[in-house]
């Protein structure tokens, strides 16, 4: 099992005015993260405001993180 190393921040989520999650705001700040060299990314953590999304909100998040990520971090040998 690869054990974790390096920078992982935790993903801030974004939100509209209106409440709604900001997917643009929130792949801009995963291209910032990934483009400053951070090793890993922890989105809906219990230390952010994950723990008050609704679970379909949180799959959003985590849809839209790694989709965002596109394969340019590591975990062991697999690319998330």
């Amino acid at each position: 099992m690869a054990r974790l190393h390096g920078c992982i921040p935790v993903v801030v989520t974004p939100f509209t005015q209106e409440g709604a999650i900001d997917a643009a705001g929130l792949a801009a700040e995963v291209e910032h993260l990934v483009a400053g060299g951070v090793h890993g990314l922890a989105a809906s953590a219990i230390v952010s405001e994950g723990y008050k999304l609704a679970e379909t909100e949180q799959q959003r998040v985590a849809a839209i993180v790694i989709e965002s990520a596109g394969g340019r971090l590591w975990r062991g040998k697999t690319a998330v």
